[in-house]
C-alpha cells in the first residue's frame, strides 16, 4: 500500500517539477502571487529538526546550479529515489552519466563507457560523504551485513547480468571465491541453493558494497561469463541509496520561486 501511495506521489511530483498544472490551477498570471520558499541542498543531518521532519518528503537542490529534485529525509540522510522523476528529466543532472539496464527500464546505471564508482557517479558526493541503504526505500539504515567493513558507508550495485551479454553461471560464486564482493549481501535478486544446501544469490540487482567499489568491465569480461559490478538505482522502489554530506553542519539553503 505504501509503495503505491509513494508511486502516485512520484507521478504528481514529476508533473509539478516539469511545470504541468491541474485544471484547478489554470489561472491568469495577474491572479497569481509568486512566493519564495527556502529549498535546502540536502536533508538536515538532525532528524526532526526545524527544517525537515523524519521520513518527510521534501524538495532539495544539491547544487547551486542544478535543478530542484524531490527526496525523502530519513534518519539524517537524503534518500535518492528516481521514481520521483520517472521521466529522468532532472535527476540525471546529478549523475556522471546514465543508461537503463540492458534487461528492462526498471534500473538505471552509468553508461557502459563510464567506469565511475558510486561516489563518482553521484556528483553531489565527495570523499567525506557517507552512504546508507534503504531496502524497499523504507528508511535509510546502516548495513547489517557481516561483510560490510563500514556499516555507514554502503551503497547498491548490480551484477553483470544487467549490463553484460553473459554472466557467471557456474554455481555459488561465494563458495568459489570468485571475487571480494561475491559473498556480499544481496537485497534484491534471484537466490538458489548449492549442492551443500548453502543459499546464495545467482543474480543480484542490489548488492551491498562500498561506494568506492571499482566499476570495471574489460571487453573480454563482457562475453566470458564474468562476475562484475556497477552502481545502480531502482526505478521501481525495490531499493534506494541514501547519502549524507555532513553529520554536523546544517544544509545550505537556496531561495527558489
Amino acid at each position: 500500500m505504501m509503495r503505491s501511495v509513494l508511486l502516485l506521489a512520484s507521478l504528481w511530483i514529476s508533473s509539478a517539477l516539469n511545470g504541468e498544472q491541474s485544471p484547478q490551477n489554470d489561472q491568469s498570471h495577474s491572479d497569481i502571487s509568486i512566493d519564495f520558499a527556502p529549498v535546502y541542498a540536502t536533508c538536515d543531518p538532525t532528524p526532526n529538526s526545524d527544517i525537515h521532519r523524519n521520513n518527510g518528503l521534501y524538495y532539495i537542490k544539491p547544487d547551486a546550479n542544478g535543478p530542484v529534485i524531490a527526496a525523502i529525509c530519513s534518519n539524517g540522510y537524503t534518500m535518492i529515489d528516481p521514481t520521483f522523476d520517472l521521466r529522468l528529466e532532472r535527476l540525471p543532472s546529478y549523475l556522471s552519466s546514465w543508461d537503463y539496464s540492458r534487461m528492462s527500464l526498471d534500473m538505471i546505471m552509468p553508461n557502459l563507457d563510464d567506469t565511475a564508482t558510486f561516489r563518482e557517479w553521484w556528483l553531489p558526493s565527495d570523499e567525506a560523504t557517507k552512504f546508507r541503504i534503504a531496502d524497499q526505500c523504507r528508511a535509510c539504515e546502516s548495513s547489517k551485513s557481516t561483510t560490510s567493513e563500514n556499516a555507514d558507508d554502503v551503497v547498491y550495485y548490480t551484477d553483470s547480468y544487467n549490463f553484460c551479454y553473459t554472466t557467471f553461471r557456474d554455481g555459488n560464486p561465494c563458495e568459489q571465491h570468485i571475487n571480494d564482493e561475491a559473498c556480499n549481501k544481496c537485497d534484491d535478486g534471484i537466490f538458489a541453493d548449492d549442492s551443500n544446501a548453502h543459499s546464495y544469490w545467482s543474480r543480484c540487482n542490489a548488492l551491498q558494497v562500498s561506494p568506492d567499489t571499482p566499476s570495471l568491465h574489460p571487453p573480454d569480461g563482457r562475453v566470458n561469463n564474468p562476475l562484475l559490478y556497477r552502481p545502480a538505482m531502482s526505478m521501481t522502489r525495490h531499493t534506494c541509496t541514501c547519502y549524507q554530506t555532513s553529520a554536523t553542519e546544517a544544509p545550505v539553503p537556496y531561495v527558489v520561486p
